[in-house]
């Protein structure tokens, strides 16, 4: 792994203990997570935290200094469960402050069931303070890392129009967005950030004195349990769609859009232009 990295491999609580509460500076999070993707096959609602994940974002956030930047690499399956829970952490002093969702464009997993897994995802969160409105400030080396610009093979020339601006044109490349396509696509078969990534956000967080930890789970992230709701459930509108034959145009169905839209794939193989059908997620 990185020598740019602190490695800690993270089995129960206390794991970061030793660490003094904000002294860190940045904190990746590898978490444990199905690198099959079989939790796809899961309703959103039957999955939770596992209690050593939430021991394990109370013991990262603790570390942080405020201006700290905490990521935590991950699934989009179980992503979602996360950032909720780390956006409601806060205290008279600090708060957790949600700042990215990264879409890693990486993976190169072959295509074996309803969709391919295109990419993994990788949440961004800031400490700050709670006593202001305005955000503590963080380093950031937007400069540091820049995508190579993209030219067409046939002509030679760059695939964006600068039009009469070429000259604004940066030569060390075009700015970083929220999707990372450059880095090479390989097949995911462990659940630790991949090493040219974590490079990449030590490239983007570095100053003088900086610490830095990558914290991978051991323990299993997510499990799979009926989540306990207190809002009640109407059984025969949310399988009203189970049994269709077709699908109606102008229709709003109700449910779980994985689940509903492996039905339409069922009735349409070839694909139909009623897949545009509007489909509200409600779990």
């Amino acid at each position: 792994m990185s020598d740019d990295f602190e490695l800690l491999e993270y089995h129960s609580t206390g794991g970061l203990a030793h660490l003094p509460a904000l002294g860190t500076d940045t904190v990746v999070i590898s978490t444990r997570f199905d690198p099959t993707g079989k939790l796809q096959d899961s309703p959103p609602a039957s999955c939770l935290l596992t209690d050593k994940s939430l021991q394990l974002m109370q013991e990262s956030v603790r570390v942080l200094r405020l201006g700290g930047l905490l990521y935590v690499y991950g699934t989009p399956q179980e992503l979602p469960l996360w950032g909720e829970r780390l956006s409601l952490m806060r205290d008279e002093n600090w708060r957790i402050v949600s700042k990215y969702w990264i879409a890693l464009d990486i993976d190169d997993v072959p295509c074996s069931g309803f969709l391919k897994p295109a990419y993994v995802g990788l949440l961004m969160f800031l400490k700050s303070k709670s006593t202001t409105r305005s955000l503590s400030p963080f380093h950031w080396n937007t400069s540091a890392v820049r995508v190579p610009h993209v030219f067409c093979r046939a002509c030679g020339l760059n695939v964006k129009d600068w039009a009469s601006k070429k000259h604004l044109m940066n030569p060390k490349g075009t700015a970083l967005s929220d999707v990372w396509r450059d880095l090479p696509r390989r097949p995911i078969r462990d659940t630790i950030v991949p090493e040219d990534v974590l490079s990449r956000i030590h490239a983007l967080t570095k100053k003088a004195g900086g610490s830095y930890w990558h914290v991978v789970q051991k323990n299993r992230g997510v499990e799979i349990k009926i989540a306990e709701t207190s809002e009640p459930t109407d059984t025969a509108e949310m399988t009203e769609w189970q049994n269709l034959k077709s699908l109606e145009t102008n229709h709003v169905y109700r449910g779980d859009c994985i689940t509903f839209l492996k039905k339409v794939r069922s009735l349409y193989p070839r694909g139909s232009s009623t897949w545009c059908s509007l489909i509200r997620r409600t779990t």
